[in-house]
């Protein structure tokens, strides 16, 4: 099997060779080849090259992209994004100002680590007792320490801030050469192309720069500088990343460091003696220590439905408790009582039950065959911890039999995060389950342009004002609303129905797909989240009517990609600075944390606090998990990359944007929310894998606009040559071990409480629901 960079080198070579050629085609072909002989549709590609290059706002104004929610640029954007800047801005401290008002009324849903002391207090409280301030947790949030950030929230903590300080700082560094390098080139060199038309707006965006224009060869130099920059401070930040999970490797606490999940067992050892003994015969003389438990995952099923019942019955007892307490009544009294009795006889079915499960997987494996029960009690996955760490290091990577489909060994999740459930169903069920699962992905992408077109035309502005003749009276002189209504409520409603697309991809990943942990699945809705909105927020510029048809036309004829990129990104750019405007308000509304909060004060009424509190935590993982987190974030970057050169304006906003998201999220995973089970920073990783494909989309736009602009081959030839540089990054990106410890490193010396997370101390892999108490 070929390494991965040399796969990645392979297709990097098909895609060049597409490129040139389809970049050639755009030069060539509008004027050589036959409109009858070159697209299948009555508007041929040539002709519409040929009245993108005639017509001067072809990058400023004007778009198929309308249709679908994301406006082009057009005359009077300046005014629509000072008013969406303003009321975005003024809905986001108004929130601040909200939460630093709650925040100290009820502490145990903002400052509950603190309160608890599970979360320090950066300065000694006779100087600043920061959760009984207004402010103070402004303060405290921009004093917190790395390795109280790593012992309150994990590594993966630590890393969603650390990659804000990488946006903030490589953003920095492109930000000044394209401000006040690129920026007035474009102004007064460029042309004056969107000062003719009068968009004042676009005069700082190469849409300024009529094409030909030498400014371009500045432009292209600047692209080659940003893909330096950003290789370097990927490399930068990965290497500081390797240090860091190297002593997060050293410190993890047994059992985690010592056990491995080994899939695909052949039903000949699905039994917890024949597997143990099994690993143990094949490793002899290789491990230097033994296997101190083999754990087969069990079928649990109807056992996990007592406890289920059992636990509703607690809760009923505790509402019951509070409501005698708070009115003295009787009939609470009588409640609790038979709440009790049913409670004891609940807790007898589960302790039968899980008896049964035991004694029933002690019996040989033979007469299990024989009986045909092994099915109903043993599943093809189980969990074996070794004595020492480096006995599961090398079970890990080394090859086990010749076939790769069976006794697949890898690093086991927390203890405390497995999803037990994903293992009940057969390899082979498993696989048809995985490709339904896919299937219903590949509807939910051709399916959303609808969605968008139908909620915008709802939302637009001629639509209102054509629902009713007094609504239409009210906006005549009221250019204020109107430009409220256009500044806004485009980036609102993308960032809306955004938001409800974690929820759809959760309840595929749960039915369809084995992810094994919960927080694995989190980096499985980052990945695939991630691809969604650069597909539907940034590429949708591209579409002109549907998915399935842009899809089509782009296979019969590449062409028609890097025409859509030419024309239809550049001339978008002023949407994405009320796009980027509008995650201000956002991250502030997730600070006020209004769903959890709103829940806790819902269960007050029945519950006293600690429960309450307990039943209101943790926040919707949908959307507020690390998964859904790191992916917004990694748009916003790769919004700023592609536009840092077509409407380097947006640099400063993105920059602005993670700084107040750093303020706010350094507070939340700290001080409000609870702790989560720690992958090591595996989010990060995928962050900077996705800056890579970011910085190939920025190249493939740029390269489209050189070809079709420029007015010669050197711009082009620049983007290019950065192809290597990218290729050369991701090669070294990928050199890097860092998913386990390496020999060499296993002697280090092990950092006392980084992990510091008594929930795992003393735990083990076996199902918790067969845990004996």
């Amino acid at each position: 099997m070929n390494p991965p960079h040399v796969a990645a080198g392979r297709l990097a070579a098909v895609w060049v060779f597409s490129v040139l050629n389809s970049g050639l085609a755009l030069r060539i072909l509008p004027t050589v080849l036959p409109d009858t002989q070159f697209s299948p549709h009555k508007e041929t590609l040539a002709s519409r090259i040929h009245s993108s290059l005639n017509v001067s706002t072809a990058f400023s104004s004007g778009g198929p992209n309308d249709m679908l929610g994301i406006p082009s640029n057009a005359q009077g954007d300046l005014f629509r994004f000072l008013i969406a800047a303003s009321a975005n801005l003024g809905i986001a401290i108004g929130l601040i100002l909200f939460f630093t008002y709650i925040r100290t009324k009820i502490p145990i849903m903002y400052s509950r680590k603190a309160v608890t002391g599970l979360a320090p207090t950066p300065l000694p409280p006779s100087v600043f007792d920061f959760h009984r301030t207004w402010f103070g947790w402004i303060t405290a949030s921009l004093h917190m320490p790395s390795t109280e950030v790593v012992r309150t929230s994990g590594l993966d903590g630590l890393k969603l801030l650390d990659y804000s300080e990488f946006v903030i700082k490589t953003l920095s560094l492109v930000a000044g050469p394209a401000l006040f390098g690129l920026c007035p080139l474009y102004i007064w060199f460029g042309g004056g192309v969107a000062a003719k038309n009068g968009e004042k707006l676009a005069q700082f965006s190469m849409a300024n720069v009529e094409s030909g224009s030498p400014v371009f060869w500045f432009a292209g130099c600047f692209v080659v500088y940003v893909v330096i920059v950003v290789e370097w401070m990927v490399l930068s930040f990965m290497a500081r990343f390797t240090q860091q999970r190297m002593t997060w490797l050293r410190a993890m606490p047994y059992p985690r460091n010592s056990t491995v999940l080994v899939e695909d067992i052949p039903i000949e050892y699905r039994h917890d003696s024949l597997l143990k003994e099994h690993i143990e015969h094949c490793f002899n003389g290789v491990l230097t220590g033994n296997i101190a438990e083999a754990t087969m995952v069990k079928h649990t099923q109807k056992l996990l439905v007592l406890e289920a019942d059992h636990k509703d019955l607690d809760l009923q007892l505790k509402e019951a408790k509070v409501r005698l307490a708070k009115h003295d009544r009787q009939e609470d009294e009588v409640l609790i009582a038979a709440t009790e009795q049913h409670m004891k006889r609940k807790h007898d079915e589960v302790v039968a039950e899980r008896e049964r499960i035991l004694s029933l997987a002690a019996v040989p494996w033979r007469e299990l065959v024989e009986a045909g029960t092994l099915d109903e009690i043993y599943t093809d996955t189980a969990f074996i911890t070794f004595s020492e760490r480096r006995s599961a290091a090398i079970v890990v990577g080394s090859p086990f039999c010749v076939r790769r489909d069976s006794f697949r060994m890898t690093i086991p999740p927390h203890p405390s995060d497995v999803l037990y459930s994903d293992f009940w169903a057969s390899s082979r069920r498993q696989e048809v389950q995985t490709w339904v699962g896919l299937g219903l992905i590949l509807v939910l992408f051709f399916t959303y342009i609808p969605l968008i077109s139908g909620a915008e035309a709802l939302c637009n502005i001629d639509t209102i004002r054509r629902s009713s003749p007094r609504i239409s009276a009210f906006f005549v002189d009221r250019e204020m609303w109107v430009g409220f209504i256009e500044g806004t409520m485009s980036s609102w409603l993308l960032i809306g129905i955004m938001g409800f697309v974690p929820s759809l991809f959760m309840a595929i990943f749960k039915s369809c797909f084995r992810l094994r942990a919960n927080q694995w699945m989190q980096v499985t809705l980052q990945r695939w989240y991630f691809w969604f909105m650069v597909t539907f927020t940034i590429l949708i510029t591209t579409i002109d009517t549907g998915l399935w048809d842009f899809v089509w036309r782009s296979t019969y004829d590449p062409n028609e990609l890097f025409l859509a990129l030419a024309v239809n990104i550049p001339r978008s750019s002023h949407f994405y600075f009320s796009y980027i405007v509008a995650q201000y308000m956002t991250h502030s509304l997730n600070l006020t944390r209004y769903s959890v909060t709103a829940k806790y004060l819902l269960y007050r009424l029945a519950l006293d606090p600690e429960d309450a509190a307990e039943m209101a935590e943790p926040e919707d993982q949908e959307y507020y998990g690390l998964g859904g987190r790191c992916a917004r974030w990694s748009v916003s970057f790769t919004i700023a990359m592609v536009y840092c050169t077509l409407a380097p304006l947006v640099l400063p906003l993105v920059i602005i944007e993670f700084a107040f998201g750093r303020l706010i999220y350094s507070y939340l995973i700290v001080f409000a929310e609870t702790k989560k089970p720690d992958l090591g920073g595996v989010f990060f990783v995928q962050q900077l894998t996705d800056v890579q494909w970011g910085l190939l989309l920025f190249l493939l736009t740029m390269f489209s606009v050189f070809m079709m602009r420029a007015g010669s081959d050197g711009p082009a030839f620049m983007c290019f040559i950065c192809l290597f540089i990218v290729a050369e990054g991701y090669r070294r990106f990928l050199s890097y071990t860092w998913e386990v410890l390496p020999i060499m490193e296993s002697e280090g010396k092990a950092v006392e409480d980084f992990h510091d997370d008594p929930e795992i101390r003393g735990e083990s892999y076996v199902q918790a629901e067969l845990r004996i108490s």
